[in-house]
């Protein structure tokens, strides 16, 4: 549901102008969706995230993982340039930003704010004894300490994914605003009895953890990971 709403507003977006009053510019961007110009068809690809300062930096970081880089841009007549590439600025408010990129082929990329994604979450919760968890998503999550996500580390290290076609992997788990582990529940399809391996992937976790945060708060939150070994390994979550 909230998918197809990023979608409308974005292709609605794209169709108004530009008013130049970089003010909104400089804050956290998360993109939300990209498509090709000519037939507004949606692209996959990395969600790469601008954090846009006005000292004539930016930094390029990627959604709950540790991976960040730093470039020097500029900024005239709305093109934004980094990278060696040229990004034309089609709108901007204090909450939304689309861009338009002609670098190997037309692109158009809709990003949200960190505030606006955040007034979004902060009623996807619900109350575990008594506690109040938030649902992890792509944009605020836990983080697992040197691990470029939590998805690389159950993917590496779940057994027999591998080496098992179709064998089934999912997790739900708390991590709690001090970043312990909290109640959890997990299986691995393709092994009888899987509870303790479930158990020894999360106790080699605990202390690793940071938690989640919102509004600049730490959180409690839910985290949720499923992925299928086959041809390739298809991974749902959050």
């Amino acid at each position: 549901m909230k998918r197809s709403i990023y979608i409308i507003i974005s292709l609605l977006f794209f169709n108004t102008c530009f008013s130049q009053d970089y003010n909104n510019l400089y804050q956290k961007w998360y993109l939300t969706e990209s498509y090709d110009c000519l037939n507004d068809s949606i692209i996959k690809e990395s969600k790469w995230n601008l954090n846009i300062k006005s000292n004539k930096n930016l930094i390029i970081f990627f959604n709950n993982e540790k991976l960040n880089k730093e470039v020097s841009y500029s900024l005239s007549d709305s093109i934004l340039i980094f990278n060696k590439i040229n990004f034309q600025i089609k709108k901007l408010t204090k909450d939304s930003l689309a861009i338009i990129s002609d670098y190997d082929k037309c692109k158009k990329y809709f990003f949200l704010s960190e505030n606006s994604l955040y007034n979004l979450q902060k009623d996807n919760f619900f109350l575990n004894k008594g506690d109040t968890i938030y649902y992890a998503t792509e944009y605020f999550a836990p983080k697992l300490k040197n691990q470029t996500s939590y998805f690389s580390y159950f993917i590496k290290s779940a057994p027999y994914m591998t080496t098992k076609e179709n064998c089934v992997f999912q997790i739900r788990l708390i991590i709690n605003k001090k970043g312990e582990v909290g109640d959890y529940i997990g299986d691995i399809s393709c092994i009888k009895n899987p509870e303790k391996k479930i158990k020894k992937l999360i106790d080699e976790t605990r202390g690793k953890w940071e938690p989640m945060y919102l509004n600049n708060q730490p959180v409690n939150a839910l985290i949720r990971v499923k992925f299928k070994q086959g041809k390739s390994i298809i991974i749902q979550g959050y």
